[in-house]
């Protein structure tokens, strides 16, 4: 079973995952005291391009990047959020970009459906010697005392798009 493949998790993607990115990246950036902007982000398993329009925030140019078309298509499609994003279908193993060109690679949620030791190796030949990759994921993040409607959004749409049993790594 595909699960990020279709159309209908793409749509859910754009239209039902929880708006979270922004503030994570945020306290992100206070805690590494990062300058920015930096040059390029790029966003590894951008989905619908959620997390790219928060990553869009850190760099003068920012590419999305997702193995599913369908995924890919939906992000692009809501680019008028982030109108000078790049979308392409590629993946953490093989990201479509040059060696040596990018300053930060966000990955939200994605890599526990990746082989890490592929992930490193091209997150190496892709960062410049300064960069460094954001890591982080939702699970703990779908609950806040100061957002209850956090954990309702996150209810929601494990309840209309679930994971099948399988279908991902531990990190």
């Amino acid at each position: 079973m595909d699960l990020f493949g279709g159309d209908a998790m793409a749509a859910g993607y754009a239209s039902s995952r929880p708006a979270v990115h922004s503030e994570i990246l945020v306290a992100v950036q206070a805690s590494l005291d990062l300058h920015l902007p930096v040059r390029r982000v790029l966003d590894v398993g951008c989905g619908a391009g959620a997390s790219t329009r928060a990553a869009a925030a850190w760099g003068r140019s920012v590419i999305g990047v997702d193995p599913e078309p369908p995924m890919a298509c939906a992000a692009r499609a809501a680019r008028a959020a982030v109108p000078d994003a790049q979308f392409a279908v590629g993946s953490a193993e093989a990201m479509p970009v040059s060696s040596r060109s990018v300053d930060v690679i966000t990955a939200a949620g994605v890599l526990n459906f990746v082989d890490l030791a592929s992930f490193g190796t091209e997150a190496e030949r892709v960062l410049t010697p300064d960069g460094i990759v954001v890591v982080y994921d939702f699970a703990t993040g779908a609950r806040s005392a100061d957002a209850p409607e956090l954990a309702r959004g996150y209810r929601e749409f494990a309840r209309r798009w679930p994971r099948p049993v399988g279908a991902r790594e531990p990190v």
